[in-house]
């Protein structure tokens, strides 16, 4: 059983950082940071709360649905952003 504790509010902010640019599994995460796998699922949830304010005061928030991409740089003409994705081949031959 882990028992160790991300004391400092740097060690939450890479925590969290890391989760959200790998979406390991809380196992994974919590390997990576000394956590059992319930402590990381704690921290991940909590965290992500904490992170989902934060930027949503600072309107940083990533646009899930694209049809509301036009809305959002309406609302924010100087808005700077980056595309962060990796195209990835779909096995379109199926059997039933």
């Amino acid at each position: 059983m882990h028992h160790a504790e991300l004391s400092s509010s740097a060690d939450k902010r890479l925590f969290i950082l890391v989760y959200f640019r790998l979406y390991s599994t809380w196992t994974v995460q919590g390997l990576l940071f000394g956590l059992g796998q319930s402590q990381a699922c704690k921290w991940i949830h909590g965290l992500s709360r904490i992170l989902n304010q934060v930027l949503g005061d600072e309107k940083q928030l990533p646009e899930r649905a694209p049809a509301r991409s036009a809305a959002v740089l309406r609302a924010c003409p100087s808005l700077e952003f980056m595309i962060n994705g990796t195209e990835r081949p779909i096995n379109l031959s199926y059997r039933d």
